[in-house]
């Protein structure tokens, strides 16, 4: 399974065409049927990523405040769950980032905090946050809640980035399983 935030871009330009940059087929295609482990998928989908942002930081190049403005917006997070090298289920949780516009170079930063019992991370935005909660249920409520406030805020500038189907899933290393949303379904 697989989960990320931004998977498709529409750019105006100023003399007023608009064009529609689609990652997640891009992704979809990428995934499809690869059963690499995590930790190649999530080297797979990095090169993916770059080559894509560059080719649209490369259509702003002569315009370089529009370029810098562009590279904020292509900040794209993942979550990967799958098996990692040693056969257990695993998750990966990163955020590639455009570093230097112009250069067309990237950090790479992955949530590495090994998570506790009842203990959520909402790493959206840039920012990384941690939630507890006690039970199940208390945990998917508080989920849930930080999900609705995060759609709320992006659809006031129209991103759809957070819009429902919210899925939330238990992971340990042994197995996964849907304690929300849709089940089994390749990308949030």
């Amino acid at each position: 399974m697989w989960a990320t935030q931004v998977t498709s871009v529409k750019i105006g330009f100023p003399d007023g065409h608009d064009l529609l940059v689609d990652r997640q087929a891009a992704l979809e295609s990428l995934l499809q049927g690869n059963h690499q482990s995590i930790e190649d998928l999530q080297e797979l989908i990095v090169l993916e990523s770059e080559t894509r942002i560059k080719e649209i930081l490369r259509l702003y190049q002569y315009q370089p405040f529009l370029q810098a403005k562009i590279a904020g917006e292509l900040m794209a997070e993942y979550v990967l769950v799958g098996k990692d090298r040693h056969g257990f289920v695993g998750t990966r949780a990163f955020i590639l980032a455009v570093s230097q516009p112009r250069e067309g170079s990237f950090e790479v930063r992955s949530i590495t905090k090994p998570l506790h019992n009842g203990e959520v991370i909402d790493y959206s935005q840039g920012e990384i946050t941690y939630l507890n909660g006690t039970g199940r249920s208390n945990v998917i409520a508080n989920m849930l809640v930080r999900l609705q406030q995060h759609a709320l805020r992006a659809s006031a500038f129209q991103n759809q980035a957070f819009a429902p189907p919210f899925v939330i899933m238990d992971v340990t290393s042994h197995s996964k399983s849907y304690l929300y949303g849709p089940g089994s379904c390749p990308a949030v």
